[in-house]
């Protein structure tokens, strides 16, 4: 089991996330804040089993710690990372978006959206960032692109925007298709991006929502990041296991 995780701390002075009940303004950043690429060598660190890392001060791009930073290997659902900055600097979230039978069922989580049923754009990206549900995130890429193949072409291009040069997109949620893949440095440029946008930095440190189905319950999401339940620096991100 591999797991891919980006969070950032305040301890760092780094902040992420949110969805507001407004639309905000879109916000494009073509790269991020932190130089990532110019940064000097770490003191050896501590023993970590995941086979990439690499952690640094977003306050000053200064790396603590990394290991194969730049090998290529998927990186499951943090890539919904660039999903839902995508979703978030278009904007129109307060939208209503129709549910597609070609959305629904994607193994291992769903949100069990039904065919017709309408939401919120806003209500679903927070869905999405809290709990990784796959067929709302097909559904989210659908009413953006038209089609996955064509939002799969929009992430790679926001990717190449944002110097994500070791890395190629080929669905939005991260399920493990042959010829996806990025690395710990491209995804952590892609957290730094993320970061920027203020609709994620709220979301993303949320622990809990209330999720109303149309017409039906009402049942409480929450936010699959451990370590906002249980470590109070930490203000978020994107958990991801393949």
């Amino acid at each position: 089991l591999v797991c891919g995780f980006s969070f950032l701390c305040e301890v760092t002075q780094a902040q992420t996330n949110g969805e507001p009940t407004t639309t905000p303004a879109a916000q494009t950043p073509d790269a991020p804040a932190v130089p990532l690429r110019a940064v000097p060598t770490q003191a050896s660190g501590p023993e970590v089993t995941a086979q990439s890392v690499l952690s640094i001060d977003a306050a000053d791009g200064r790396v603590i710690y990394s290991k194969n930073e730049d090998e290529k290997r998927p990186v499951a659902s943090t890539q919904k990372l660039l999903t839902a900055l995508i979703i978030a600097e278009a904007g129109q979230l307060e939208e209503k978006i129709p549910v597609a039978s070609t959305d629904r069922k994607v193994s291992p989580r769903n949100l069990w959206l039904t065919e017709g049923s309408s939401y919120r754009r806003g209500v679903l990206l927070e869905a999405m960032l809290l709990r990784s549900y796959n067929d709302v995130t097909k559904c989210l890429a659908r009413t953006h692109s038209g089609s996955q193949a064509e939002f799969a072409k929009v992430m790679c291009a926001r990717a190449e925007q944002l110097g994500m040069t070791s890395s190629h997109f080929v669905n939005a949620h991260g399920l493990t298709e042959e010829g996806q893949y990025s690395t710990a440095r491209d995804m952590m440029l892609l957290a730094a991006a993320a970061w920027m946008n203020p609709v994620i930095r709220q979301i993303v440190r949320t622990k809990e929502m209330d999720f109303t189905y149309e017409g039906a319950k009402t049942i409480q999401v929450k936010n699959s990041n451990d370590l906002l339940h249980t470590y109070a620096p930490c203000v978020g991100m994107k958990t991801g296991y393949t």
